[in-house]
């Protein structure tokens, strides 16, 4: 069997972001789909929680992750995690935060594990695809799936490679 070499670190960051943003498919404070970023709660300078989708939320880059609730951790943000996690899940990712010794390249191979098992739901079935093929999210979304996934997924989102070369040729 293939060992499977780490991503460097930006991969990992952008892989991980887009899959949270498909995840979302929204802002999660105010609604809108337009200009998401990943959100971390917990800092992504703790490597053990970089990575962790229950860390991690879609918000609209400026009015709420800039300006809005990365100002608020300890107040409004606060409270819509506590409530989204449930107070168990919160503290658990808090003990985390205050106590993991875990390495980056330890958190990147897990994610890889993580985004493996949710190629694979798809590639069951049972997993998101978007089918706004006209999205930003959506084409960048694709890099993530392999060409063996790619072609299963066809099912769920229609010939993707004719509409992402239709999409392409407008711009």
């Amino acid at each position: 069997m293939k060992k499977t070499k780490p991503w460097k670190t930006y991969r990992a960051d952008a892989k991980f972001s887009e899959w949270i943003r498909e995840r979302d498919k929204k802002c999660l404070r105010c609604g809108t789909k337009e200009n998401l970023t990943n959100s971390h709660f917990w800092s992504r300078g703790k490597s053990a929680l970089r990575y962790e989708p229950d860390n991690c939320i879609a918000l609209c880059a400026w009015k709420c992750h800039i300006y809005g609730w990365e100002k608020e951790k300890q107040g409004e943000y606060r409270d819509f995690m506590l409530k989204r996690l449930g107070k168990e899940r919160y503290d658990e990712l808090e003990k985390i935060y205050y106590q993991s010794k875990m390495t980056r390249r330890e958190a990147i191979k897990e994610l890889q594990v993580l985004l493996k098992q949710e190629l694979k739901k798809i590639e069951d079935g049972k997993g998101f695809v978007r089918l706004d093929m006209r999205s930003r999210n959506s084409k960048l979304f694709l890099g993530v799936l392999s060409e063996r996934i790619r072609k299963s997924a066809k099912k769920y989102t229609g010939d993707m490679d004719i509409i992402l070369n239709y999409v392409s040729k407008k711009k």
